[in-house]
């Protein structure tokens, strides 16, 4: 185990300690240290959905909607709360050089205005209805250019080529995604995150504690918290910046969601400690 690595019954023991509380031997054996636990899980998703933590962004594809009646439609899977790069393979039949292109992004209103100037009576536009039950005009005999989401759920593309595929599939998708980590309520848990992000967790988590546990304060921790995530701040943007330079399409940025799949704080959503 590296060095600044910690367990979740690591983490639970080192803010008992702050906390001046009874030691323990495993999360569940106090109410007290069940409460820091399901704390350490709360700040973890509040700090992981704070920044861009290039640890979090991974290579990935879509899923398969196997869907006949929606042949241009591939889904979101779980775990993506951002999709900042999307590719798909656009390989014509009967062609042995395989070509994977970036589609590009458009917002609903603009990929709408697009389809529709499209004449339906011609046979390689179909009309599919999506799952919002709002006719699209599809073209079936290219591959796509454009995507977008209406619903966070489904990634829409204006065109399919039926002589490839009868539908869209995943295993031709790739995306480079912000995904949302597991997490485990267990004493040899250990969260994702690099080795030098774990002291300054350990100071959001000890500040934390002292806040609802105690209702009073440790500047201390919350010190060591702030100049933890500056220095962390810095580091990650020149990853980033790495990432700019080699076109990972950033910019290219749309899709978005909180780290539990709804917007705002996850702590808003818990009536945990009351």
């Amino acid at each position: 185990m590296a060095r600044n690595r910690m367990t979740l019954l690591e983490l639970v023991q080192r803010v008992l300690d702050a906390l001046g509380s009874d030691q323990v031997n495993s999360i569940d054996d106090t109410i007290e240290s069940q409460q820091i636990a399901e704390e350490a899980r709360v700040t973890y998703y509040e700090m992981m959905d704070r920044d861009e933590w290039p640890h979090l962004i991974q290579q990935t594809q879509l899923e398969s909607v196997s869907d006949t009646d929606h042949p241009n439609y591939l889904k979101i899977p779980e775990n993506i709360v951002e999709i900042t790069d999307l590719r798909y393979e656009t390989t014509e039949s009967g062609d042995s050089n395989k070509t994977m292109k970036r589609i590009e992004y458009l917002s609903p209103q603009e990929f709408l205005n697009k389809l529709y100037t499209r004449n339906t009576s011609n046979s390689n536009v179909d009309q599919i209805t999506g799952f919002d039950g709002i006719p699209l005009w599809i073209i079936n005999d290219d591959p796509p250019m454009y995507w977008t989401t209406f619903d966070n759920e489904y990634i829409v593309f204006d065109s399919y080529d039926s002589a490839v595929d009868t539908t869209m599939q995943s295993s031709k998708s790739v995306i480079r995604a912000k995904v949302i980590p597991t997490w485990s309520d267990t004493d040899t848990f250990i969260p994702d995150m690099p080795d030098d992000m774990f002291s300054t967790y350990l100071a959001e988590l000890t500040s934390a504690a002292f806040t609802y546990l105690k209702d009073s304060q440790s500047p201390k921790d919350e010190q060591r918290a702030r100049r933890g995530m500056s220095k962390l701040r810095r580091a990650a943007a020149k990853v980033d910046e790495r990432d700019r330079k080699v076109d990972y399409g950033r910019k290219h940025r749309r899709f978005h969601g909180s780290m539990d799949g709804r917007e705002g704080s996850i702590r808003a959503a818990q009536d945990w400690w009351f």
